[in-house]
């Protein structure tokens, strides 16, 4: 019996002794990138990768386990939004929080893994112009390695199997940009939307004659801010009550926001919408087809994600096209209140 303890006494020690050895051998940390060229605006792919709930489209690691558990909170596109996964042995079970963000630049994510091994890690994301209006995305990740998880690195290619899964996310993230309708696919986000007050004129016309409202009545309604000394406060808007596409009716109005009106007088009213979530798309493009797909898009977005609407569409014209020649620049950002 005695022997026996002896060799288990020894094998315990020499475990002891290889385990001291690889946590002083082995490596104290882990870092490593890879970059992709994507043929879209820096906005929207950086809105695709800000919002958590964007990321089952082109993450590598959904695919190990289509029943993995997602818990969602904050508000996504800022600091302190985050989600909870909870999955398989393969998925494990962690959390990932956005600790810094620099809106269209960066983004730094902590990620607390729990199972199947605890540690914490941190991702990041830079965004940079590339050539011909393209935009480069790095995908970074570091970690510092636990004294006993260091003799297992010595075994691991961390390198090959991390960078594997960066290169397939990275391609997945350029298909999903490339190929959204209008570019606007990837910038599908939850926003806070402020209160606002328009002056608008409002009207019950066909769906084909909406857009020849905007070229008539908006230098009428710009005037009337004009004659009643009213500031303006942001783009030029289409306010969409309803959009019957059967019967080719829509109840709409061009409006544009100001920082106060009481009241409004003959054709020109006061709409006041309050503080609200809203689904949002930043559309670049002429005023075509596309932009009908982009709200066709959010529509779908928001039944996927199991939302409701609440009052209108808008359609905020944040570039104007008669100042800017590049027909592709002009960006149309697109809001759906929801509750």
């Amino acid at each position: 019996m005695g022997k026996i303890l002896k060799i288990i006494g020894a094998i315990v020690l020499i475990v002891a002794v290889a385990v001291v050895l690889g946590g002083l051998l082995g490596p104290k940390s882990f870092k490593t990138e890879r970059s992709v060229v994507i043929q879209a605006p820096r906005h929207l792919i950086f809105t695709q990768i800000a919002d958590y709930r964007n990321w089952p489209k082109w993450s590598p690691w959904y695919d190990l386990d289509t029943n993995c558990r997602y818990d969602y909170f904050g508000t996504q596109g800022q600091a302190d939004a985050g989600y909870r996964w909870q999955g398989n042995d393969k998925a494990g079970q962690g959390e990932m929080l956005t600790i810094e963000i620099a809106e269209d630049m960066r983004l730094v994510s902590r990620i607390h893994f729990v199972k199947p091994f605890e540690s914490v890690a941190h991702a990041t994301f830079s965004l940079d112009s590339a050539a011909d209006g393209a935009t480069k995305v790095t995908w970074g990740f570091a970690n510092d390695i636990p004294f006993l998880m260091r003799p297992m690195m010595l075994f691991v290619n961390m390198e090959k199997m991390i960078g594997a899964d960066y290169e397939k996310g990275l391609a997945r993230l350029k298909k999903v940009c490339e190929a959204a309708p209008g570019n606007t696919e990837a910038a599908v986000m939850t926003v806070e939307l402020p209160a606002r007050t328009y002056i608008a004129y409002r009207t019950e016309t066909s769906t084909d004659s909406a857009g020849a409202l905007f070229p008539r009545w908006m230098p009428k309604v710009y005037s009337y801010l004009q004659a009643h000394k009213l500031e303006m406060d942001g783009p030029p808007a289409g306010l969409y009550y309803t959009w019957d596409t059967a019967h080719k009716k829509t109840d709409m109005a061009v409006a544009i926001p100001v920082k106060k009106a009481d009241k409004g007088q003959g054709d020109y009213q006061v709409v006041t919408i309050p503080a609200t979530r809203a689904v949002m798309a930043k559309y670049y493009g002429p005023y075509n087809e596309k932009m009908a797909e982009t709200h066709s898009m959010l529509n779908a977005y928001i039944t996927d994600q199991k939302m409701k609407k609440k009052g209108l569409a808008i359609e905020s014209y944040v570039t104007d096209p008669a100042t800017e020649k590049d027909p592709a620049k002009v960006e149309t950002d697109i809001y759906y209140p929801i509750e």
